[in-house]
């Protein structure tokens, strides 16, 4: 997908969430300069004060590209906020017409009311600037929480989607049957995301290099692809 959309030639946004260090490396590699990164924690609903914002200033003076954040948190303020404050250039936020409806975002995202206080905010924190709008929180949530929200800048798997590093990012999958002695390829494997359900395969980094092996055993449709499925 990388390779695809950096052959348009066109700015490229991209999130961050569950990805180390030199996972971003390897993805800016192929977009090139042209890419805006998003910080983000992949959790539903994300804690704010895991949300370790000024990670912005961090990836931005790391990769010497401009940075935001895409914010899964409930408040409608504070990420967006302090991430305005601490230099971020977009504000990625999911919209919903009713926090009951059954959506699978629905219960995390903003409804139009929210989604207007928010924006509406997020202007007056450009035109007030950083340190008044860093005073108004800190009046609004009080100080610590701010700073722990703030965090230390350090990028790094946040608590609540560490345990979705594997599962969320995308990992070789069978998406049909293959029997013993038949060919990877593309037409029966894929890469995708094994969620929680399924056991996930090797990374992306190693389908080219193990399309057109033979399967070493038969593998069912879903099953992650690693090694052992091609090394006898």
């Amino acid at each position: 997908l990388l390779k695809e959309v950096s052959s348009w030639n066109c700015p490229v946004i991209l999130s961050t969430g569950v990805s180390t260090v030199s996972d971003i490396e390897k993805a800016l590699s192929i977009t090139g300069g042209k890419s805006v990164l998003l910080h983000c924690i992949t959790s539903y609903p994300a804690p704010e004060e895991e949300y370790n914002l000024k990670t912005i200033q961090t990836l931005s003076a790391l990769f010497g590209i401009k940075t935001g954040v895409s914010d899964h948190s409930q408040d409608p303020l504070l990420v967006p906020l302090l991430s305005t404050a601490l230099g971020s250039v977009i504000i990625e936020k999911h919209i919903t017409l009713s926090n009951q409806s059954r959506g699978l975002d629905d219960k995390i995202a903003l409804t139009p009311d929210n989604f207007r206080l928010m924006t509406d905010a997020v202007k007056e924190a450009e035109d007030a600037g950083a340190e008044k709008t860093l005073k108004k929180l800190e009046k609004i949530y009080g100080i610590e929480k701010i700073k722990r929200t703030a965090g230390n800048g350090v990028k790094k798997l946040a608590e609540s989607e560490r345990d979705n590093y594997r599962t969320t990012n995308r990992s070789v999958m069978a998406v049909k049957d293959i029997k013993k002695g038949e060919n990877l390829n593309q037409k029966n494997t894929a890469l995708l995301r094994s969620e929680k359900n399924l056991i996930p395969g090797l990374s992306p980094d190693y389908f080219d290099l193990i399309s057109g092996k033979k399967a070493v055993k038969d593998i069912k449709s879903g099953e992650g692809i690693n090694f052992s499925h091609i090394i006898p």
